[in-house]
């Protein structure tokens, strides 16, 4: 991007409808600018910075910025920004509406770099936020940024360091992804109830071929909504935007139910899943994450399990407090596997299938369900994932 400032002459009678309209004296500006370029550490520090970073004087005026800032408003000179706040600078919509410039609007008390330099200032405490700009009037261009200010004191200088991290592209990619999820869920909802009434509506006369083709069109398409549903949750959970709908959940219920999901399922062709319960107890979990919890790790030892093998499913009561789900497969993964079995985008042919399934179950296992998923996997007893969660403490 690329922008001449706004022009907002010192104004400090303003009137203002968030922050104060007073200015500093350029000469106060430039001393306090002259005396931050004597600090080379500071300086590095800045220009370091991956992204925009400024230095506000107290009345939020700028008084040093890094080369990414510079260009990114269009300057070459330090010179060329000095004495202007921050949305002046980047030609913010807001900027101009009142004599007092940035802040003074009546739209500044939304602002997200206003209210972490405000908020900053009065906890003495580095504060985050983000912050949605518009720019220039003529192209109606908007920005996301994410703001980091904090407060930093230099020579008697109250003194604010901004920082700004484009994340435009982050904020657009999750939108077209809540609209990608909500069409194709609804496509695939229409051609599982499709499949639903074709599954319901054959003859005890048809054959058993056209019985099966009917359930397998059933089964696939209740998969294939399961299956995006799953990633849509996995995208919620990496973006801190998933919520959860706790309630009393049967613990050995869930891991019966889970189990029943995997063994409907071609994977586990030629392969017995053993179910061995004693967690007959209750957990406040929210149901469908625990179920996707579950079934990703049974899965994940079923496809690790060659042909004519078995996987063994238990529920344990460990203490009064806890109770455990442990799914245990014969096969040993190599060291290398072992190092980066959490890890998202990890996937080797030998641990084909682990990578995503154990990544999503830790993620939403232990940061939204407030479990702990381990695991181990050694020589003669082969590789076990272990899930557990706190007892139901409610009467």
């Amino acid at each position: 991007m690329s922008y001449v400032p706004i022009q907002v002459a010192p104004n400090t009678s303003a009137p203002t409808h968030y922050a104060p309209a007073e200015r500093g004296p350029h000469s106060v500006l430039h001393g306090i600018g002259e005396a931050l370029r004597g600090n080379q550490l500071l300086v590095d520090l800045l220009e370091t910075t991956p992204g925009c970073a400024v230095v506000l004087s107290q009345e939020r005026q700028i008084v040093h910025a890094n080369r990414r800032f510079l260009e990114a408003v269009g300057m070459e000179r330090l010179e060329e920004v000095r004495g202007y706040r921050v949305g002046e600078a980047m030609r913010c919509v807001h900027a101009d509406e009142e004599p007092g410039g940035c802040g003074t609007a009546e739209a500044c008390a939304t602002c997200g770099a206003g209210t972490a330099i405000h908020e900053s200032r009065v906890t003495l405490e580095a504060k985050n936020r983000e912050w949605r700009i518009s720019i220039d009037h003529a192209s109606a261009k908007a920005l996301d940024f994410e703001v980091i200010a904090t407060p930093m004191r230099i020579e008697n200088h109250d003194l604010t360091v901004v920082t700004l991290r484009d994340i435009s592209g982050e904020k657009r990619r999750r939108v077209l992804e809540r609209i990608f999820f909500h069409d194709v869920l609804n496509t695939a909802g229409g051609l599982q109830g499709l499949a639903r009434i074709i599954s319901e509506d054959g003859s005890d006369d048809d054959d058993e071929e056209s019985r099966w083709v009917r359930r397998s069109i059933l089964e696939l398409a209740t998969q294939l909504v399961s299956d995006i549903q799953s990633q849509r949750a996995l995208t919620a959970a990496e973006s801190g935007e998933l919520s959860v709908s706790m309630m009393e959940i049967n613990f050995d219920d869930a891991v019966k139910s889970s189990v029943s999901v995997v063994t409907g399922h071609d994977i586990t062709q030629g392969k017995k899943i053993r179910f061995q319960g004693d967690g007959d107890v209750n957990v406040r979990s929210d149901p469908h994450l625990l179920q996707r919890v579950l079934v990703n790790l049974i899965k994940n030892a079923v496809e690790a399990t060659p042909s004519g093998g078995e996987v063994t499913v238990r529920t344990l009561i460990e203490s009064e407090i806890r109770v455990s789900f442990s799914v245990h497969n014969p096969i040993v993964m190599s060291n290398e596997v072992q190092l980066q079995i959490f890890q998202r985008s990890f996937s080797t042919k030998e641990g084909y299938g682990r990578g995503i399934g154990t990544y999503s179950a830790k993620l939403l296992g232990e940061k939204y369900l407030g479990g702990k998923v381990e695991f181990w996997s050694r020589e003669p007893e082969g590789t076990t994932f272990k899930f557990s969660l706190p007892i139901s403490q409610s009467i």
